[in-house]
């Protein structure tokens, strides 16, 4: 009966899966389990509420990583992986609820420990949790990118968040990219792209550095699970400007998702010194054309030959 219960809970060891062993290490018992998992499960009958589980990224003074490919020899299950909502390090926040094994190994890798996530990956493609192929998360703290949350509520009432792309959203942003229109595919790539490939996608996010290049994704609610309704980049295409894209959902055309998504786009911009952002677009996307107008009045349109018009945006 009582609502945005939330739990809050530590554990010793956490494997890639997100199983949670809280009393022992291997067959050595530090205590008994608790009621972990009744306050766990317990939230999660709470409307609107959740469970967290802290753990340290390291233990034995850094030498052993506290996220761990497997539990060790002898450990307990404590809380299973189908009842895990977030885990917390010291290095960020991992969603795990609704997610696949796959995403759970990229977002549980990177809050690891930095020295830790390369290794993680690797024993990952090992027990076949994860693609052969896969690009390890990078190793530098990304705390800072908490300041990098935005919310919008719509004309519909609806909220979308925004954040940066991590990689734990490779497959969401495949099947985002896979509902557009042939169109907005065509305005965007300039081709009628079909195939939105692994290793396309990963290369969208390993060359995301979170500074010079940026990727900031739109969520919001549709049905159980949160689905990304937009995405907008920055590229750094020299030293004081940077090449700028968004593609948002036609269905929500016309809400402002794509003006605030500039605006989050060139505040984070600014912070990284660049002074204007420039754009190729083809001269039938007016929609497009229009928000640049609109959130810089100042800026150059230049039409080539090609059909297409060279933007630049100099920032206020």
């Amino acid at each position: 009966k009582n609502d945005n219960f939330i739990s809050i809970s530590s554990a010793l060891e956490v494997d890639l899966t997100g199983q949670v062993c809280t009393d022992s290490k291997g067959y050595l018992f530090y205590s008994g389990i608790g009621d972990q998992v009744d306050f766990i499960r317990g939230s999660a009958m709470s409307k609107g509420g959740f469970s967290i589980i802290i753990i340290p990224s390291t233990a034995q003074n850094g030498k052993i990583s506290s996220i761990v490919p497997h539990l060790s020899e002898g450990a307990g299950v404590a809380t299973t992986r189908g009842d895990i909502d977030i885990i917390v390090t010291e290095y960020g926040i991992a969603e795990m609820r609704r997610k696949s094994i796959y995403q759970r190994v990229m977002e549980l890798a990177r809050i690891a420990h930095p020295k830790f996530r390369k290794n993680l990956i690797e024993e990952a493609k090992k027990r076949h949790y994860i693609f052969p192929d896969q690009l390890p998360p990078t190793t530098q703290d990304l705390l800072f990118l908490d300041q990098y949350h935005y919310s919008i509520k719509l004309t519909n009432e609806k909220t979308v968040d925004f954040r940066p792309l991590l990689p734990s959203d490779e497959f969401e942003s495949r099947h985002f990219y896979y509902s557009l229109q042939e169109d907005s595919i065509y305005y965007r790539f300039f081709n009628k792209r079909k195939v939105f490939s692994r290793d396309m996608l990963q290369k969208q996010w390993a060359q995301v550095d979170y500074r010079r290049n940026m990727t900031i994704i739109g969520l919001m609610q549709l049905g159980k699970r949160k689905q990304i309704v937009a995405i907008g980049s920055y590229a750094e295409a020299d030293e004081d400007c940077a090449e700028v894209a968004f593609l948002v959902k036609e269905k929500l055309h016309g809400m402002g998702i794509g003006s605030y998504l500039l605006e989050i786009l060139e505040t984070i911009a600014k912070e990284n010194h660049y002074k204007q952002f420039l754009a190729t677009v083809l001269a039938e996307n007016r929609k497009m054309l229009n928000v640049f107008k609109k959130r810089y009045p100042s800026a150059k349109f230049l039409r080539s030959g090609s059909g297409e018009v060279d933007v630049e945006m100099p920032f206020k």
